[in-house]
């Protein structure tokens, strides 16, 4: 993703130099929020000022929660085809295989793995979505 943005904003639209990037990276790793989030505020402001990162930042954040807005409004039918069920079924799958092999990685004692495919498992049923 990093590499995309400097491409896009260094090296194809001129906005900021080489150096302003790697600014922007160290400022962006130090607060809170996604890096691409921070990284495009930056450049608003660098572009123009307050209305430029105001905008920068709506434009990022704004796609992703238009959609998610709109697919929480038809969640319950949303989850009633039956191949979107199935493929929530196979995300919780791969979530709980990505946990115990984050959890292998580290060297954590059998016990441990378990405990972290419990935790996915209990969360998974008090949220009652997907199974």
């Amino acid at each position: 993703m990093i590499a995309l943005i400097e491409k896009s904003c260094v090296e194809s639209k001129k906005w900021i130099t080489h150096d302003e990037m790697m600014d922007v990276m160290v400022i962006a790793e130090s607060t809170p929020g996604p890096i691409a989030i921070n990284c495009a505020t930056f450049v608003g402001y660098k572009q123009r000022g307050f209305i430029g990162a105001l905008t920068a930042t709506a434009g990022m954040i704004l796609p992703s929660f238009c959609i998610i807005f709109l697919i929480s409004r038809f969640l319950d039918n949303f989850l009633e085809i039956t191949w979107i069920a199935n493929a929530f079924q196979g995300i919780k799958i791969a979530v709980g295989i990505l946990i115990i092999y984050a959890a292998n990685y580290r060297n954590q004692t059998f016990w441990e793995i378990i405990s972290f495919v419990y935790y996915f498992y209990e969360l998974s049923q008090v949220t009652g979505r997907c199974g």
